[in-house]
């Protein structure tokens, strides 16, 4: 639901210059696509269609930390396109899936903190968790 406006917003900004093109005649339209670099569009592509796709840029580390605990570590690359306020459901969605693998019934959060990584190019957001399984 909250990534219908930027959708519709990118596809809103895409079509514009097209319906522009076509209200003033098939010269401008012509002139349009003309000027279109293959390569540019090529990657105007690419970047929509990674922005559209949830799971792009983001990974999760699991790792046991003793008799049922395990740190969670879910990272988010510079260039992903998804929100920051979505490193606690996705804490909580990589907490529930090592839990249902341990076949423990619940859990507790014993810790938990968002920092930045240094990374090849710039950092990227890190939220690090340590869970105990009950």
């Amino acid at each position: 639901m909250k990534r219908r406006l930027p959708n519709r917003l990118a596809l809103a900004l895409a079509i514009a210059p097209l319906a522009g093109g076509c209200a003033g005649g098939s010269g401008h339209l012509e002139s349009f696509l003309n000027e279109v670099n293959p390569l540019d569009a090529a990657a105007l592509i690419g970047v929509f269609i990674l922005a559209n796709v949830p799971e792009a840029g983001w990974s999760t580390r699991v790792a046991e930390r003793g008799p049922q605990r395990y740190e969670i570590a879910v990272v988010r690359e510079r260039w992903s396109g998804a929100g920051d306020g979505e490193f606690g459901r996705r804490f909580g969605e990589a907490a529930q899936r090592v839990a249902g693998e341990k076949e423990c019934g619940n859990y507790t959060v014993l810790a938990y903190a968002e920092r930045y990584e240094a990374a090849l190019l710039g950092t990227r957001r890190v939220a690090e968790g340590l869970i105990e399984c009950r």
